[in-house]
């Protein structure tokens, strides 16, 4: 049970006025609108008479609600990494005329060729930074979180795919490059754009997982699929597909295409990038008990919304300290042993 202002809500079971609001669906997201009503109790006998009645819906809106938590930290973790394995020279971020405008200045592109923390100094709002840290990273998604996002999905009993849709953004953006002060556009055309997306079929729900749709303006991560695809997309791409990818999926097809000719500059860089992955992999992997245990997944995703944040934030602030080891480790350095 889960006791807050109940803003004359009434008993499920006898319609006296309630005290408790049940917590084993509290704050679950809609499918339908209307669909995942408030359910409260004047007391827990009321509770244990009513719960044959409730108990299907109950145990629906407790799926739908670690769903949209799943989809919280997949966001978290991606934006975590980010911020800490950066790997271009933003300068500033303006917002004219409905367009995202990324300043990026070449010369101060790193001296090395790997990655550095997302500049501090910006002032920038917190929706346009998730969109800068989430720019163009659909691929890096997809891989960098597949051993995870389908562990996490395991818990839930869900059937899920990737799916590339050309998805109409709310909010396009444009790279400019700085050349001696002045800004020379290179645009994205951003009238339709190939877009990755995570379908996910709880029961007889369809739901859509956005993790990086922030860098076109979606703000929701977690939405029903009907929905997502009536007001976001023109058409299918490429899938649905089964999820295979893993941390380093896209690099090694990038390492098969180097050629011999390659600079030593695109090799390390490479080599850089995926040492980077591969210490992320590690904090994940150890942190969920390499994936052999289903508890720590279902500790970190239990609780009141307030005992969630405050377990998401831990471990977003446990992963950026880890991100961080790496990146004060390699910064400076041209060779690293990436068997460690």
């Amino acid at each position: 049970m889960d006791h807050r202002e109940m803003n004359s809500v009434s008993c499920a079971n006898c319609g006296k006025p309630a005290t408790t609001k049940c917590s084993g669906c509290l704050a679950a997201p809609e499918y339908q609108p209307g669909d995942a009503p408030t359910t409260a109790y004047c007391d827990s006998q009321c509770q244990r008479e009513q719960w044959p009645t409730h108990k299907a819906q109950c145990r629906i809106l407790n799926k739908r609600r670690t769903l949209l938590r799943i989809a919280e930290l997949l966001k978290t973790t991606l934006l975590a990494y980010r911020e800490c394995v950066y790997d271009i020279p933003l300068t500033g971020v303006k917002y004219e005329e409905g367009i995202l405008r990324l300043l990026l200045d070449p010369r101060k592109i790193p001296y090395r060729p790997w990655q550095i923390p997302f500049p501090s100094d910006l002032n920038i709002s917190p929706q346009h930074k998730e969109a800068v840290l989430a720019t163009n990273q659909c691929t890096t998604a997809q891989c960098l979180l597949g051993p995870l996002a389908r562990y996490l999905l395991a818990g839930i009993k869900s059937t899920f795919k990737i799916a590339e849709v050309n998805a109409e953004p709310i909010v396009p953006w444009k790279i400019v490059w700085l050349n001696d002060s002045k800004e020379e556009s290179r645009s994205f055309d951003c009238a339709a754009v190939t877009h990755t997306i995570l379908l996910v079929w709880i029961g007889g729900e369809g739901w859509v997982v956005d993790i990086t749709g922030c860098q076109f303006g979606f703000q929701e991560i977690l939405v029903p699929l009907n929905t997502y695809f009536k007001k976001r997309v023109r058409s299918i791409s490429r899938g649905p597909f089964a999820y295979t990818e893993h941390e380093t999926s896209d690099l090694d097809v990038f390492d098969c295409q180097l050629a011999l000719n390659d600079t030593d500059k695109k090799r390390l860089k490479a080599a850089h990038e995926r040492a980077g992955r591969l210490h992320f992999a590690k904090f994940v992997k150890e942190h969920f008990d390499r994936y052999e245990s289903t508890r720590p997944s279902e500790e970190l995703l239990s609780g009141t919304s307030e005992e969630f944040q405050g377990k998401l934030a831990r471990f977003e602030s446990n992963l950026k300290a880890h991100m961080t080891s790496f990146v004060d480790f390699a910064f400076g350095k041209e060779r690293l042993n990436w068997s460690d």
